[in-house]
């Protein structure tokens, strides 16, 4: 896999996870030797969905610590949790998420490193509603991770639903591959009447690649499509490798300056 992007290589360290639980039942991260937040989000799904499977954590102990404290403080939402940046779980009824985003958007100082706040709350709060309104997801976590000496965040989302081409199949929308159906998403078609709002990727895809110079990385069933800036890429994963569920990770440059969203949107 050399030469792909390495946001993309980071969903491949969950691929290969999620590969082997299906022969083994086991949820085996003991070859990593860290865990980012686009392969720790899906494992945590995958944990959530198999909640009597075998769990193996990384031998590297700070790998293992990391997620340990992922696991044990950040899967459930607590208001006025710690300074740390957690896996915030979302509540199953849509009427308990204010006070989840508020502190998701507290948490991250309010976006102010990862361009402004404006911008970071549209980010967030477009991505959490699509999730209610297109995904009938059962788990769905979202979480920012700063990296201050690798000059990036990462800020990650996943559900468990239906997944981008699933939404779209069910509206009686047709392509042929999932990256197909994500490519179509982004470029602003939606499962939903053309009158009402759709993904709210296209809005976020321009401020996050042309505004903030981020990498992005979206996985839906097995479907993938990368963006930067000067490019895009799709790829078709092995069934194997197939995500039950959608993934959208957004790998932002830290400091990121501040930008004015209203610039990027169409």
């Amino acid at each position: 896999m050399s030469g792909l992007p390495s946001i993309l290589d980071n969903y491949l360290d969950y691929a290969r996870v999620q590969s082997n639980f299906a022969e083994t039942g086991i949820v085996d991260l003991g070859q990593l030797k860290w865990i980012y937040p686009t392969a720790l989000l899906p494992s945590i799904g995958l944990l959530a969905n198999n909640p009597s499977s075998v769990y193996v954590p990384p031998k590297d102990p700070s790998a293992a610590g990391y997620i340990e404290t992922m696991l044990e403080k950040g899967i459930q939402y607590h208001p006025g949790a710690g300074s740390y940046v957690p896996v915030i779980s979302l509540p199953e009824d849509e009427r308990k998420l204010d006070p989840v985003l508020a502190e998701v958007y507290r948490l991250n100082n309010d976006g102010r490193e990862y361009g402004g706040i404006n911008a970071f709350k549209f980010m967030v709060g477009e991505l959490v509603t699509n999730i209610y309104e297109h995904s009938d997801f059962d788990h769905a976590f979202i979480m920012a991770q700063k990296y201050p000496g690798k000059k990036f965040v990462d800020i990650c989302f996943f559900d468990d639903g239906i997944t981008i081409p699933g939404s779209l199949t069910r509206a009686g929308m047709i392509f042929g591959d999932d990256w197909e159906f994500i490519a179509q998403a982004v470029n602003g078609l939606s499962s939903k009447n053309v009158k009402e709002r759709g993904y709210g990727l296209t809005t976020n895809v321009r401020i996050c690649t042309e505004g903030l110079g981020a990498r992005i990385l979206i996985v839906s069933g097995k479907g993938v499509l990368y963006l930067d800036h000067s490019e895009q890429k799709a790829y078709n994963l092995r069934d194997e490798y197939k995500l039950s569920g959608s993934s959208i990770s957004i790998r932002v440059p830290y400091p990121a300056k501040e930008i004015d969203i209203y610039a990027y949107q169409k």
